[in-house]
């Protein structure tokens, strides 16, 4: 597999690279790991006063001090992985660097803001979620506490999000190690819900994707939580502690997301568990 890890110098980015690099059976035999700087350029006023050797000199130095504070929290890095970095807008350069790679999974640390935060303030992670079409990996500041991903939960109904979680596990599922418990989560309003429309009722998704699983060798059970969506899975995955999430995305923008409501943003925005977004 190929993972890009795009960084910055914040401690949660530092995190996701520490995190990333020491888990290797996630991504398995032999993956190509591409730790990526997305660096704002300069303003326009020093970009026009400076010669560009001198502001490609600037450029590697800045780059050159990140990657260093990288290797001071994650140690020696393996021969695996590799340092590079871009210069632009951090969503698009980010974005591009995904598709110039075929990353198979990106791997970004977060803080975990909101869909309103993302408006107002920005959120790098929240617009690549919305603009890259890869399976994404949002680790936040509070580290895994398991050396391998041993309990994880799948949330699963019967969109074409979750028809493409399905096609993840049908092409990765020897990522994980036999015998991982697997949750697939399903969500009812209420209870009379689900006397209509059950777990059982929500058909070729869940069952397929329970098929997969206990095919490879894993432990599978089913879940349904009551209440909003979003909601709710954040609160049971802290409360069962899963070392990861599994979820489905349209890919909205972060303007989309506040004014539509995105269950993935509000599970990655109140959840402290990895969550992987699969697009």
């Amino acid at each position: 597999m190929k993972i890009l890890i795009p960084i910055d110098a914040s401690e949660c980015s530092k995190n996701a690279a520490f995190w990333a690099t020491g888990k290797p059976a996630l991504f398995g035999k032999d993956p190509e790991i591409h730790i990526f700087y997305a660096q704002e350029p300069a303003s326009d006023r020093i970009r026009f006063a400076t010669d560009p050797d001198t502001l490609d000199e600037f450029y590697r130095e800045e780059a050159k001090t990140v990657f260093d504070s990288i290797i001071d929290r994650c140690g020696t890095l393996p021969a695996n992985v590799t340092l590079d970095y871009g210069v632009g807008s951090p969503v698009q350069t980010i974005v591009s660097a995904g598709d110039k790679l075929s990353a198979d999974m990106v791997v970004m640390g977060t803080h975990g803001k909101g869909p309103l935060d993302s408006l107002l303030f920005g959120s790098v992670s929240n617009d690549v979620v919305a603009h890259s079409h890869r399976p994404i990996l949002l680790i936040r500041e509070r580290m895994p506490t398991s050396e391998s991903l041993k309990r994880i939960a799948i949330c699963l109904d019967e969109s074409d999000q979750s028809l493409r979680v399905q096609g993840f596990f049908t092409e990765h599922v020897d990522l994980f190690e036999q015998g991982t418990s697997f949750t697939l989560i399903h969500v009812q309003k209420s209870a009379e819900d689900e006397q209509a429309n059950g777990f059982a009722e929500t058909g070729t998704i869940a069952n397929e994707v329970e098929s997969i699983l206990t095919r490879a060798g894993m432990n599978v059970s089913t879940k349904t939580l009551y209440g909003d969506v979003g909601d709710v899975i954040a609160e049971h995955a802290e409360e069962e502690n899963y070392d990861m999430i599994v979820m489905g995305s349209h890919g909205y923008s972060s303007v989309s997301a506040t004014l539509l409501g995105s269950v993935t943003m509000t599970v990655a925005s109140e959840c402290d568990v990895p969550l992987l977004i699969v697009r």
